[in-house]
C-alpha cells in the first residue's frame, strides 16, 4: 500500500489521479514546519493500518524533498532491513570533507573564530579526516514497532545503505536550482 500523506487538497487530488491511496487530510499539528517528519510517517502508518483493517510489518518513508530516488534505493534499505536483525535501514550520502566536524568552525561570543572540535582534534587536511555521512531523505524503512513506540529510528541495530551519487534534499530555493541543474544533466 503505498499511501500519501499532505496538508494540501491539490496535492491530495493529483496524489489521488496516480492511483495512491491518499487519506483525510494531515492534522494541523503535522502541518507545520516543526512538525517532525516521523511523527506523519507514524501518523500515515496508523492510519493506513486503521483504513486498511490490517497491521503491517514494515513501513517505508519517502520524502517527497529528495527526488533523486531510485526504486533500486527502497528495494535496497526493505532487502537489508528484511535480512538482518536491524530494527531501521536508512540512505546516507558521503559528506564532503568540508564539511565535516573536523572542518567545522564556530564564531565564539568575543567574536573569535574557534575550530568546532577541540584543538587536538581539529583536522585540517582532508586526506585525514575520517568519512562522514549525511541522511540524504531518499529512504528509511523500519520495523513496525520501532515506528509506533519511538520518536526516530536512529539506535544500535540502525543500518545504513549508502548512496553514492549526486543526490539532494531540497529545502530552500538553493536546493530546488540545484535539484534543476543536476536533472538537466542527467
Amino acid at each position: 500500500m503505498i499511501v500519501l500523506s499532505t496538508d494540501d487538497e491539490e496535492i491530495a487530488q493529483e496524489g489521488r489521479r496516480a492511483g495512491l491511496d491518499v487519506p483525510s487530510l494531515r492534522p494541523q499539528e503535522l502541518a507545520t514546519d516543526l512538525a517532525s517528519g516521523y511523527a506523519v510517517w507514524r501518523h500515515a502508518l496508523l492510519d493506513a493500518e486503521a483504513r486498511s483493517g490490517r497491521q503491517f510489518d514494515l513501513a517505508v518513508l519517502a520524502q517527497p524533498t529528495s527526488p533523486f530516488r531510485r526504486p533500486s534505493d527502497v528495494t535496497a534499505c526493505l532487502s537489508r532491513l528484511v535480512d538482518s536483525r536491524l530494527d531501521a535501514v536508512v540512505t546516507v550520502s558521503p559528506t564532503p570533507a568540508h564539511f565535516t566536524p573536523e572542518k567545522t568552525m564556530v564564531v565564539a561570543d568575543d567574536g573569535l573564530l574557534q575550530p568546532y572540535l577541540t584543538a587536538e582534534r581539529f583536522q585540517p587536511t582532508r586526506q585525514l579526516i575520517p568519512s562522514y555521512y549525511n541522511l540524504n531523505g531518499i529512504c528509511y524503512a523500519a520495523r513496525r514497532d520501532i515506528v509506533i513506540e519511538r520518536t526516530h529510528v536512529f539506535d544500535d541495530k540502525t543500518g545504513a545503505v549508502v548512496i553514492d551519487r549526486p543526490t539532494v534534499n531540497i529545502d530552500d530555493p538553493l536546493d530546488l536550482e540545484l535539484a534543476r541543474w543536476l536533472w538537466e544533466r542527467q
